[in-house]
């Protein structure tokens, strides 16, 4: 028994150094300061690699939604073919396309051309007096179009649309001399220095046009097949036209200045039809659109006249009444999906013919007094347009 007590002793002992000699070791163990800072750095790399993890996964369900749609679309057109193969009569439906707006730009290249662009004219004195006219060359100029829209359901398309073209060109003739003569063309018969059977010694002219065209209304979209969309637009244009032709004759000792104006402003209605082949597994289509407005409104056109000694000759006369204005357009398209952005990129050749929309003037000969008659011609605008279009 008396050997116990120091075993006892010597178990308490090693027992108080353990619970003394614990938190020692575990203050020992403890992060230090560097440690804590360098785990939240990493916590934070790891909540930023998590939250853009997140936004992947929301962009490709946003992805994921927008085929479905188009799956279920193609299903639909798929039922519509009955155990035959052959399309049903219900084949052509309403095309539907994602809500929501966009807005289109695009940058045009056209030329305007009509028939009074003539400002002189040679004649050949001994081959039977046949004249030959001399015109302003216009060329292709470029232009802009603004547009914005949004698709609703059920295939329906609300737009807006404005167009600016801005052309000019001019030309200049000296007198051939030998058997040919130059004369002028935009001069009257009396009154000024010289009339237009005066030999001059030369003629420049210049022309300008200025063209703005604002549309808008609403389209309903159809698809025929699983190929074939068709678009039909019905809406308002609202359309000004500034054109000009100026002259200047010079016989060496007298000169003229002429200038004629057209000055169009109208509102009506337009309609339109486009239809649109998609190729097949493909990113590419092909388009064509026709179109017609009836515009009403003012068409005004002035002549003025001056030679060196101030004398002047002028015409002005204002007409109301209806116009006509034809379209059409040939070309192809590229769409695609980028960032969530649906995007659509085409080029385009454009041809439209504005009927009776600009004026010339002809002489009425022997008379003392000068007697004008208006003649009315067409307007021709026609290049390409390259446009961009962006939906979200």
């Amino acid at each position: 028994m008396k050997n116990m007590k120091p075993m006892k002793s010597l178990i308490a002992l090693s027992v108080l150094t353990a619970m003394v000699a614990a938190p020692v070791a575990a203050a020992d163990t403890s992060p230090s300061n560097q440690e804590l800072y360098q785990m939240i750095l990493e916590l934070k790399n790891q909540q930023s690699a998590l939250q853009k993890q997140a936004q992947m996964a929301k962009a490709e369900a946003a992805k994921a939604e927008r085929e479905l749609a188009m799956t279920k679309q193609k299903l639909e057109l798929a039922m519509a073919l009955d155990e035959s193969g052959e399309v049903a009569n219900s084949s052509i439906k309403v095309k539907q396309h994602e809500t929501g707006s966009y807005t289109e730009v695009g940058v045009l290249i056209k030329r305007p051309e009509n028939d009074r662009l003539t400002y002189a004219q040679t004649t050949n004195q001994s081959n039977g007096l046949q004249s030959k006219g001399v015109d302003v060359e216009t060329e292709y100029k470029p232009g802009i179009r603004i547009g914005v829209g949004h698709f609703y359901e059920n295939g329906v398309e609300g737009y807006a649309q404005y167009t600016h073209l801005s052309s000019s060109a001019s030309d200049s003739i000296q007198d051939p001399g030998g058997s040919l003569e130059l004369n002028p063309k935009l001069v009257p018969e009396e009154e000024l220095n010289f009339d237009q059977d005066e030999e001059i010694d030369a003629a420049k002219a210049s022309y300008d046009l200025g063209y703005d065209v604002i549309d808008a209304g609403f389209a309903q979209h159809l698809a025929i097949g699983d190929q074939l969309s068709i678009r039909l637009g019905g809406g308002l244009r609202y359309a000004s036209l500034d054109d000009q032709l100026k002259a200047f004759y010079d016989n060496g000792s007298e000169y003229i200045q002429v200038k004629q104006r057209n000055d169009f402003e109208g509102i009506g209605p337009r309609a339109t039809i486009d239809a649109t082949w998609q190729k097949p597994n493909s990113n590419l289509s092909v388009t064509g659109m026709l179109g017609t407005s009836l515009l009403y409104g003012r068409n005004e056109f002035s002549y003025f006249a001056k030679d060196d000694d101030d004398d002047v000759v002028s015409f002005d006369n204002t007409e109301r009444h209806i116009y006509s204005v034809s379209e059409a357009k040939l070309g192809v398209n590229y769409n695609g999906i980028k960032n969530d952005i649906r995007y659509d990129l085409g080029l385009a050749y454009e041809f439209e013919i504005w009927n009776d929309a600009l004026s010339t003037l002809s002489y009425v000969d022997d008379t003392t007094d000068q007697l004008f008659t208006r003649e009315d011609t067409d307007l021709i605008m026609h290049g390409v347009a390259l446009t961009a279009k962006m939906n979200w």
